[in-house]
């Protein structure tokens, strides 16, 4: 069942859905078929990230529960914790709920969390370091959605199956057997060019998605494997070749 936004102060008021993220986002999260979960991810943050009244005072709300102390950044930590509150209070009194979703995309956050904290400087602003900024603060919660919706589809591939609900198997390396097999299954994810891909030469895709950079971007040499980040990275840049209306969300976070 998709989440229902309620309002309080570290949860999301809900715009029209043609609002949410910008025009046209929207319809790509309820079209494609990434897991219930991630939409319901989606639906409960995306409103926040949204170019209206709405949108707006949402993130007012918002950054006062990720920055309680008023200091005008948020590091990673905060942000997780972030997160897992607003999970928790949408789904109170069910916390066990809130922390199996906060726990299933996890692994996306840091790479939604180190595209958001160069936003500002991507516009010419002070630059961050290892925080991100109030002005990023409405890139943070597209990117959180976005990377989401990566990380499901990754998920669905990785181990030959399960899902981002249940990774038995999984190990965050992508083989080219894994991919083979389960492109096919991430094909309607909402991702224009992550449907070019698995309707391809899959074997060129795999080539090109190893990038020869380990989980952490660091250069590792090349390998017969595709990581969390490199097939992130994979989608991104197709996404943002495309024009799409997620590619120009991770383009520039507006």
């Amino acid at each position: 069942m998709l989440f229902r936004s309620r309002t309080s102060l570290s949860r999301p008021l809900s715009p029209p859905p043609h609002n949410t993220m910008g025009a046209g986002a929207s319809a790509q999260i309820q079209a494609s078929t990434m897991s219930e979960t991630a939409k319901g991810f989606c639906n409960l943050f995306s409103p926040m990230a949204a170019k209206d009244a709405g949108g707006k005072v949402a993130r007012v709300q918002g950054w006062m529960a990720i920055d309680p102390n008023g200091n005008g950044h948020v590091s990673l930590a905060e942000a997780d914790g972030w997160l897992q509150k607003c999970l928790i209070n949408f789904h109170a009194p069910n916390k066990d709920e809130a922390i199996r979703i906060w726990k299933c995309f996890r692994p996306s956050y840091i790479r939604a969390f180190n595209d958001a904290k160069d936003l500002s400087k991507k516009a010419g602003g002070a630059h961050g370091g290892d925080y991100v900024q109030k002005v990023e603060f409405r890139g943070l919660i597209a990117y959180f959605c976005l990377y989401a919706v990566m990380y499901d589809a990754f998920a669905l591939i990785d181990g030959g199956g399960g899902d981002v609900d249940n990774k038995a198997g999984d190990d965050r390396r992508m083989t080219l057997e894994e991919w083979k097999k389960g492109a096919s299954t991430v094909a309607g994810h909402g991702f224009a060019g992550l449907k070019a891909a698995a309707e391809g030469d899959l074997d060129a895709v795999f080539k090109e998605m190893n990038s020869g950079r380990d989980d952490a971007g660091k250069d590792a040499g090349k390998d017969n494997v595709v990581m969390l980040t490199e097939f992130t990275s994979f989608v991104e840049k197709k996404e943002v070749e495309l024009g799409t209306a997620w590619g120009k969300l991770l383009n520039a976070g507006e």
